[in-house]
């Protein structure tokens, strides 16, 4: 059984995400995004710059046009949707009286009462039209009929409607645009550059899903290190613990600031993990709003809605590629502490220093549990902070014993 338009768009798509309302004048950012002019408008005022907007969805910012807000690209596909079900924020009153529109046109259009829905057929104009209740167009009953009878308004030129799609400007045009501004560029049908388009958005929409399948694994990747993360804060702090109980009361002090320590390094480490995972799940949430978007024009919309949003999406993808190429993985960090001196020696695989002997001890960059010697010379290699242990131990050995490595490998 074909299922509805009602049934097939989602409530959602028309609404605006800021005041939650059925959109009016729905209005669309670089993002894909689409609110209410008025709710962008409220953002304008709040921002500190007066000509970028950031989306309360996904952060991106949008650079306005000279003409403001009202410049931005109005959303076809959701004033076309809105239409064809009835769902215009706005209270439509008959066309030819002020009274509530009851009734509609699917030849001409005409918003009637049911006092002129009546006589509307009786000229010999609209002797053939088509006239039929709101409360059918609401329920969807006519929602393709009205979609296919959908044009759209020149905004330059009034009165006339898009016809042409200009390939050198990459532009819709009426009969005028093409006549006065674009003498000698190739133009053709906006249906046959629609189909075009088509293609082009859905190898977009392709492109992006592969991407949401690459960011969510690395989701998955930021779970699983802050599970591991975790793990080890509890190994570690009971290291210490068994650690500190065998010394004297000048350990068990040193024993708070270790944890201390501990604590500071897991706390950094968990923010560190949050902020990559926001900024993931933001680009998620962009790229399955894209998606959506896409797929919306490619099961609802027309040739013309492709013209108008394609490029954007190509855009989009070609942004968030280049930034997945930048890189995202997850970073490694430890901590050696000199447990006979109680201090701490060596952070991150910078400098050792030995408080005993005075001697300064360069890490290496990458430690390799072949090579147990921190330094060249014989003292260096006699003395308590060389390298040793297995490799099924941590990643650069062990410290000999009168130091430890504690450690959180993620």
């Amino acid at each position: 059984m074909e299922t509805s338009l009602s049934e097939e768009v989602k409530q959602d798509l028309l609404e605006c995400k800021i005041c939650l309302e059925v959109m009016t004048t729905p209005k669309v950012l670089n993002c894909l995004h689409t609110f209410c002019e008025g709710c962008i408008e409220g953002l304008q005022r709040k921002m500190s710059k007066e000509n970028n907007i950031s989306c309360p969805v996904c952060r991106n910012v949008t650079t306005l046009p000279s003409g403001g807000v009202k410049s931005l690209r109005a959303n076809f596909l959701i004033n076309t949707l809105q239409d064809a079900l009835g769902k215009s924020a706005k209270v439509i009153k008959c066309e030819y009286c002020d009274e509530k529109c009851s009734y509609t046109c699917l030849d001409c259009s005409d918003k009637m009462c049911f006092t002129h829905s009546s006589s509307h057929c009786n000229t010999k104009f609209t002797r053939g039209h088509k006239v039929v209740s709101m409360d059918d167009v609401v329920a969807g009953k006519y929602a393709k009929e009205i979609l296919a009878s959908q044009v759209i308004d020149c905004e330059i030129h009034q009165g006339k409607c898009m016809e042409f799609y200009c390939l050198q400007c990459e532009k819709m045009l009426c009969v005028s645009c093409k006549i006065l501004d674009h003498e000698g560029h190739q133009c053709t049908s906006l249906e046959k550059a629609g189909k075009t388009k088509m293609a082009s958005l859905q190898t977009s929409i392709s492109e992006m899903s592969d991407i949401s399948q690459v960011l969510c694994q690395f989701k998955s990747e930021i779970d699983n290190a802050q599970t591991r993360l975790v793990k080890e804060r509890g190994n570690i702090s009971t290291k210490i613990d068994g650690i500190a109980d065998k010394m004297c009361a000048e350990i068990r002090t040193q024993q708070i600031k270790l944890k201390n320590e501990l604590e500071g390094h897991f706390n950094t480490q968990t923010k560190s993990y949050e902020l990559e995972k926001e900024e993931v799940e933001m680009d998620i949430a962009s790229i399955r709003s894209g998606i959506e978007f896409g797929n919306t024009i490619l099961k609802h919309g027309r040739h013309i809605d492709a013209l108008s949003y394609a490029q954007q999406m190509e855009q989009n993808v070609k942004g968030i590629v280049t930034n997945l190429r930048k890189g995202k993985h997850p970073t490694q960090q430890y901590m050696v502490y000199d447990m006979r001196h109680h201090q701490q020696i060596a952070t991150n695989q910078k400098i050792a220093v030995s408080k005993e002997s005075g001697i300064t001890l360069n890490f290496q960059e990458n430690y390799q549990i072949t090579n147990p010697i921190l330094g060249s010379r014989q003292d260096q290699r006699q003395h308590y902070y060389g390298f040793g242990g297995s490799a099924d131990q941590l990643p650069f050995g062990n410290i000999q014993k009168e130091a430890t490595v504690v450690q959180i490998n993620i």
